[in-house]
Order: C-alpha cells, then structure tokens, then sequence
C-alpha cells in the first residue's frame, strides 16, 4: 500500500477539520510549498530569523504547525544554516510523533540524518537514519517495502555513518540489506554509489586494495553520472588511494604495473580536485592534496612534499575538520617513516590518533593506529 507522506502537501482535508485551522496559514504554506519546489532560497518570504519565528507563532492547528516547521527547516537547509535547520526538524519529529504521522517521521528523520552527516555528526545522523528506517518498516503492508528508495537511501545513510564511526560488522549488514533492495529502486544511482565507496573503503581497511579498487571505480563511474557531490569526489580519492597501495606492492618500474596504478591514480586525483574545486569544498581539496604528495613519493618527485603536507594541517587547524587534521598528520608520519625518520614518524602517528580521540569519525585514525603497530612490532624485534 505504501506510506503517506503528508508533508509533501501543503493542506489536506484532515488539517481543516483539526482545532485551530486557519485559513490564512493555509494560503502562506500553500505559497512556501510553491516555492520549495521552484527550488527558491527563500520559502517563507519572511526574511530575519525573528519574523521566521513569528510566523511560526501564530495560531494554527497541530498538522498545520507541523508542516511550518518542516518549511522552516527546509528554508534554513538552503540558507546553509544547518544548526538552526535541525532544531525545526528536532521539533517537527516531536509533533509527528504526537500525531502517529510515520510518514512525516520517516521524511523529517532522513532530512535530520542527511545534515548531521554534512556536518560529520555521524553518531546524531545513524539514530535519525534509523529512525526513518524504523518508521518505513513498520508502515510495510506484509514483506513488501513502503518505500523502497528512501529504505535504501536510510540503509546507504547507516553503512556510511557506521563505517565512519569504525562499526564495521554493523556497515556490512546494513550494505547487504541495502543490495538485497536495489532491484526495487532501479533509479537510485547516488545510493548505489554510495554503497560501492563503503564497500571499497572496508576492502581496503581489510587488506584487500585489489578487490577494493573495484568497488571504488564502479563507485566513481556511478557518482560521476549522478552529478558533481562531495561523494564523486571521495569516490576518485578513493580509486586514488586503492591505486596507489597496489603500485607500493611493486617495488620497481620494470613490469610497468607500478606506473599503470600511478597513471590511475593522477587521472582520478584531476577528477577529485574538479569535484572539490565545484563544491568549494576545503576538507575535500585537502585531501586531494595529501593523496598527490603520495603519488610524489611513489613516482620519485623531488617536491618538498613535508611543506605540501604542512600546509594541509594548517588548513585542518583553520577549518577545525578533525578527519582532515588526523589524515594530514598520518601522511606526515608515512613520509617521514619513508625517509627512514622512525620517531618523527611516531610523532605524527600520535597527534594523528589525537586530532580524531573523542571524534565521530574514529574510522579516520585506522591508518596511524596500525603505522603505530607496525613501528612498535618492528622495536619488539
């Protein structure tokens, strides 16, 4: 039968019979939904934050102040006034719960968990992904999904959250749930790669860059098509970085394997550095800049890549992105570990752990973690 999603109109009959209907809130949704699907910046033309909160403070009934809230919420969401955006949708969760409205819970819930994720939030956005799954899956009329698109776009959304908060048992669960739905959702290409970089990222973390690397193409070739998203970017990071640990495995030019996978490499490191030129994106353009003094040092460059990555901290230190921080400091200490400088790398295998100790994104540190291991094992011998 599916789900109602009730948000998606402006009015209905069930509003005018509610106490509290006004009419006069009914024209001004009507026109703020108008506008919402026109794409404007500006939904409820009420322009400062305190006529923002008037014209939610009127007198409306229940349902009704339910669908102010969301476009209050959707006006900040464009604004790119995210915090303001979650409190809006924090209290139209709480109405849609009075109101057993599953599929304003079900659309509120993934609207909260798509910003606190943009914002790294990934411990707040796995609890409202899941929300949102919860309230899809007790709407189902028997096996079938109510929605099969938003199921698993909040599936993608949890096996990424997890991922990034090191669940990896939890991640793989949630991604063959996810492709267990992909032939009911034929149009969702952003979640299918989406899915395919998750999938990449636990091969590589397991060892297994080969078998990694072709989930992070397929994930590239897919997110391309969609359109330029900070995923499109990470995706081409992502074969970048699988790329180069199969050309560290050869350790001369001669069969020629070693400057294939660094060829590949620099083209998806181009690409990368577009997607974040597009979205003006510092963590991205960051990280595509660690990733290039890697392929540096596999190709031989005489650059000053101590300097390049230098600068990346600091960008780190300036933006307060603590996943750029804790990677910055982690190419710092392979570097350093490749010119022989074991302490100096020890260093910075530490303030990598430390940028990220506490953080939403522990997956972030795994790479200093295991250089620290290695350097510790190689001591005991």
């Amino acid at each position: 039968m599916g789900i109602d999603y009730s948000l998606q109109r402006a009015d209905d009959l069930l509003s005018h019979g509610e106490p509290g209907y006004s009419p006069a809130v009914a024209a001004d949704l009507k026109q703020a939904y108008a506008r919402i699907k026109r794409g404007h910046p500006q939904v409820t033309c009420a322009g400062t934050t305190d006529t923002l909160h008037a014209w939610l403070d009127r007198p409306m009934s229940a349902r009704q102040r339910l669908r102010a809230l969301y476009v209050l919420a959707m006006e900040h969401a464009a604004d790119q006034t995210y915090r303001s955006a979650l409190e809006y949708l924090e209290d139209g969760l709480d109405l849609a719960g009075q109101l057993a409205d599953r599929g304003a819970i079900a659309e509120l819930a993934y609207l909260h968990a798509a910003i606190s994720t943009a914002l790294a939030h990934c411990g707040t956005a796995h609890l409202s992904y899941g929300l949102c799954l919860d309230a899809l899956r007790t709407a189902r009329a028997g096996d079938a999904p109510a929605d099969p698109e938003l199921e698993l776009a909040a599936l993608a959304g949890l096996a990424i959250t997890e991922y990034m908060q090191a669940q990896h048992g939890a991640a793989l669960r949630h991604l063959d749930e996810a492709t267990a739905l992909l032939p009911l959702a034929p149009t969702c290409r952003r979640e299918v790669g989406e899915l395919a970089w998750v999938q990449a990222q636990l091969f590589r973390l397991r060892g297994e860059p080969a078998r990694g690397l072709h989930h992070a193409l397929a994930a590239a070739e897919v997110l391309s098509e969609v359109g330029p998203s900070y995923y499109t970017g990470m995706a081409h990071a992502a074969v970048a970085e699988h790329a180069l640990d199969l050309a560290e495995a050869f350790p001369s030019h001669v069969t020629g394997a070693r400057d294939a996978f660094a060829a590949l490499a620099r083209c998806n490191l181009l690409e990368a550095g577009t997607a974040a030129r597009a979205l003006d994106d510092p963590y991205l353009a960051g990280y595509v800049a660690l990733i290039e003094t890697r392929l540096g040092r596999v190709l031989e460059h005489q650059d000053n890549r101590v300097a390049a990555i230098e600068s990346v901290v600091g960008l780190a230190r300036r933006t307060g992105e603590v996943s750029l921080a804790c990677r910055a400091h982690t190419a710092l200490g392979e570097e350093l570990w490749a010119r022989g400088e074991t302490e100096g790398a020890r260093v910075c295998y530490r303030r990598a752990l430390e940028a990220v100790a506490g953080s939403e994104v522990q997956v972030i540190g795994a790479q200093a973690q295991r250089a620290l291991l290695r350097i510790s094992e190689l001591q005991v011998e």
